[in-house]
């Protein structure tokens, strides 16, 4: 791994939280901010926008046509059509 040093100011509070999370867990300050790190990186990647949930199920069910967006004025006055030349 190559790692590189980076400095953080703090405020004696968040200090002293690093600090008691530290003792507590039994691990140094900086191995407390790594894993701070990954988890809000985890958290970020869980929230996830409609869009990006629903992505493989849009467009996956109904007509299998790709352009009923883009067409679907045109679309619509043919299936009006369509229903009433079968009047």
């Amino acid at each position: 791994m190559d790692a590189k040093t980076i400095s953080l100011r703090v405020s004696a509070q968040e200090a002293a939280t690093i600090r008691r999370l530290a003792k507590a867990l039994g691990l140094t300050q900086s191995d407390v901010l790594k894993q701070g790190i990954v988890a809000l990186q985890n958290q970020l990647q869980e929230e996830r926008s409609s869009y990006e949930l629903g992505v493989d199920l849009f467009g996956r069910y109904g007509s299998g046509r790709t352009d009923t967006s883009v067409r679907r004025r045109t679309l619509y006055k043919e299936a009006v059509r369509a229903k009433r030349a079968r009047r």
